[in-house]
């Protein structure tokens, strides 16, 4: 059970990418969750022609090839991805079909470079999307998906759906959230057993990302429990329940000794991956030199976190 962190978190420092990753090897971290954007950015109307994973499996390794080479020096892997999103606009299908052709690209580059699995948020849905009824997204994320069953066999990916939330409207105080895509369980099970079933091996599973689980209210007691086996990876992070902070654990609200003990209940037995934002942009800015114990706080509690899980 390796202990990862993403490497956004060190994205603004002002050092190379040797040094960057040596930094996370430092603090005690055995892996990666590895940004696979590539300078994609499918909120705009011109997104074509800006995303490296448009281009050749070469193109793209020399892209990547400076980080490939830091992360591997430090003895670290990339444990997992995370695809662009998002992958479906109000009214244009085509994004949906531009996504496909990129993520099978993304999922050859972590065939190439050993990476297990690759987060994937799906065909997400904003509250005021007048245009598409919940069954046309759910048509068009279904669609995804098994389009992309091919690549996942011939580079042996799984990808990783994502438990989402929506925004339903932003207060001065407040963000009010509603549940998203895979955020119930039980039509979650229900597709990731249907896609395996169609592929004919596990090669779908779940994502559990802690703060969007606590800011739809979903209790890890009995979530977590009925995807059971199907969570093959984590995104840990906390929040207050108003806003997707991407805390530290143990920052906000969430409740660890209950996601922990679930955890454990069902067996999981992935790595431990720290998905962490907000905050750790203020500790750069206030003092690069504040990053190391951080992550080193960070990667302690997921050691903690280990030993709840495990024992």
């Amino acid at each position: 059970m390796h202990i990862s962190v993403n490497n956004a978190v060190i994205s603004g420092l002002d050092m190379t990418a040797d040094a960057r990753y040596a930094l996370i090897a430092k603090a005690g971290f055995t892996a990666i969750d590895m940004g696979m954007s590539g300078g994609a950015n499918t909120r705009s109307p011109d997104y074509e022609g800006k995303c490296i994973f448009e281009k050749s499996l070469d193109e793209v390794i020399e892209y990547y090839a400076e980080t490939i080479a830091a992360i591997r020096k430090h003895g670290l892997f990339v444990t997992q991805g995370h695809a662009p999103q998002p992958a479906y606009v109000a009214g244009h299908p085509e994004v949906t079909e531009y996504c496909i052709r990129i993520y099978k690209r993304i999922i050859e580059f972590c065939g190439y470079i050993g990476c297990p699995r690759l987060v994937i948020h799906g065909v997400d849905y904003k509250f005021d999307n007048t245009v598409d009824p919940p069954e046309e997204i759910d048509r068009l994320n279904r669609h995804l998906f098994e389009s992309l069953i091919p690549e996942l066999l011939q580079y042996n990916v799984m990808a990783c759906m994502e438990n989402l939330y929506v925004r339903k409207y932003k207060t001065d105080n407040n963000d009010i959230f509603i549940e998203g895509p895979a955020s119930d369980p039980y039509a979650t099970a229900r597709l990731i057993d249907e896609l395996n079933e169609k592929a004919g091996k596990e090669i779908f599973g779940l994502c559990l990302d802690t703060g969007h689980m606590h800011i739809v209210r979903k209790d890890a007691r009995t979530y977590i429990p009925i995807l059971g086996k199907r969570i093959k990876a984590l995104h840990l992070n906390d929040n207050n329940s108003n806003s997707d902070n991407h805390f530290v654990p143990l920052a906000g609200t969430v409740e660890w000794d209950s996601i922990c003990s679930a955890l454990k209940a069902v067996g999981y037995s992935g790595d431990l991956s720290f998905e962490l934002g907000g905050h750790f942009g203020k500790i750069r800015a206030f003092n690069p030199d504040l990053v190391l114990p951080w992550l080193e706080l960070t990667c302690k509690t997921g050691q903690v976190f280990q030993k709840m899980i495990k024992d």
